[in-house]
C-alpha cells in the first residue's frame, strides 16, 4: 500500500493498489492527489474509489463526505468558514492557522445536546480519539505543502514535512 505513495500520478497509484490487492490490509482511507485528480480509496468493502471534485471534502473514519458521520457536520461548518478568506487570497499562514483551529476544535459539535464526543472534530473518548492530523495545501500551480500534527491537533503543533515531491 505504501508503494502507491511513490507513484507519479493518481492513475499509477490506483493501478499499483489494485495490482497489490487492498484486501490484505486493515480498513483504510487513502487520499491520492496529483495535479489533475484527487481521489479517496476506501477498502472497507473491496476497493472503492471516490473522485473528489474541486472544493471542500471531509475525510473521517467513514467514507469521504459520508453524511452518517456526526463529525462531518461539525467539521464542514468550521471548514466552510475558511472558504471566503481562501477565495479572498488569504496567506498560506492564515489558512494553515485557520485549518489547525478547526482540526483541534472541541466546541463545535453537530450534536444538539453537545454530549456526543464523536460529533466533535477533535475526538477524545476514552481509548478512542484523534491520534494525528494532516493539512495538505495544493496550489493551482501544482505545488503542495504537507503539514502534520503527530498527536491530537489540540495538543501538537503542525509541522511542515518535506515530501521531496515537486510540481
Amino acid at each position: 500500500c505504501l508503494d502507491a505513495l511513490t507513484c507519479a500520478s493518481v492513475e499509477a497509484a490506483l493501478a499499483r493498489l489494485i495490482a497489490d490487492g487492498v484486501e490484505a490490509y486493515e480498513p483504510f482511507n487513502l487520499l491520492l492527489i496529483d495535479a489533475r485528480r484527487a481521489v479517496v480509496v476506501d477498502n472497507h468493502d473491496g476497493a472503492v474509489v471516490t473522485e473528489l471534485s474541486e472544493g471542500l471534502s471531509v475525510l473521517t473514519n467513514l467514507a469521504v463526505n459520508d453524511p452518517r458521520c456526526p463529525r462531518l457536520a461539525s467539521a464542514h461548518a468550521g471548514f466552510s468558514r475558511l472558504l471566503r478568506p481562501l477565495e479572498d487570497g488569504a496567506s498560506a499562514a492564515d489558512i494553515i492557522h485557520g485549518l489547525a483551529d478547526v482540526l483541534g476544535d472541541h466546541g463545535g459539535s453537530a450534536d444538539p445536546s453537545g454530549n456526543d464526543p464523536f460529533a466533535r472534530v477533535c475526538v477524545h473518548a476514552g481509548p478512542y480519539g484523534t491520534r494525528s492530523s494532516s493539512i495538505i495545501l495544493a496550489a493551482r500551480d501544482g505545488s503542495a505543502r504537507f503539514l502534520h500534527a503527530d498527536d491530537a491537533p489540540c495538543r501538537a503543533a503542525f509541522r511542515e514535512i518535506d515530501t521531496g515531491f515537486a510540481a
